[in-house]
């Protein structure tokens, strides 16, 4: 629930908020994939680039064949903009 709370968070523009609740998700469940995915989002949309490289990393070492490309595969969104937004900061957290 934390993750998608971070989601919809940074989807209304709340983005400490976000980066609040991704920080939360990601303590109560460390390797939980979606935690790690919205933390290193709501850390690049923040411009905490150190942190959201870290969340990048971790998601890696909890899921070494993550790939960005593969996660809108499985959880597609309607607008492309969104993916977009998405996958810029993503990257920049250093995710394939």
């Amino acid at each position: 629930a934390l993750a998608l709370k971070a989601r919809a968070q940074i989807f209304t523009d709340d983005l400490a908020g976000g980066l609040a609740t991704a920080r939360q998700c990601a303590v109560r469940a460390p390797t939980f994939q979606p935690c790690l995915v919205f933390l290193a989002l709501a850390a690049a949309v923040n411009g905490e680039d150190n942190l959201a490289r870290d969340a990048g990393a971790r998601l890696l070492a909890v899921n070494p064949a993550f790939s960005l490309d593969h996660h809108f595969r499985l959880i597609p969104f309607r607008k492309s903009e969104d993916v977009a937004f998405m996958s810029g900061h993503l990257r920049a957290a250093g995710l394939p």
